[in-house]
């Protein structure tokens, strides 16, 4: 990551690598100490890699959907005024 100067003078981060986090763990010399115990990278790869980027955001969209629709439900039945 490297720093560039707009007009104005005001400084910009420019990164020159463009990755998901859990790419970036992987890279990580003895990443695999901060898996959980019987987990491994090549079952987590399994996982990961079984939907494109695009999927997996559709998939949690479609998951905060329906989180989102509990908590309306249960605000209702306890009669609360949050807004939504």
């Amino acid at each position: 990551m490297r720093y560039k100067q707009d007009k104005k003078g005001k400084k910009r981060k420019v990164y020159n690598v463009y990755q998901v986090p859990y790419d970036t763990l992987k890279q990580i010399l003895g990443a695999d100490k901060f898996l959980k115990r019987r987990q491994t990278f090549k079952k987590l790869d399994i996982i990961a890699y079984s939907h494109s980027d695009n999927e997996w955001a559709e998939i949690m969209r479609e998951e905060e959907r329906k989180l989102f629709q509990k908590i309306r439900e249960k605000d209702r039945q306890d009669g609360s005024q949050r807004k939504s």
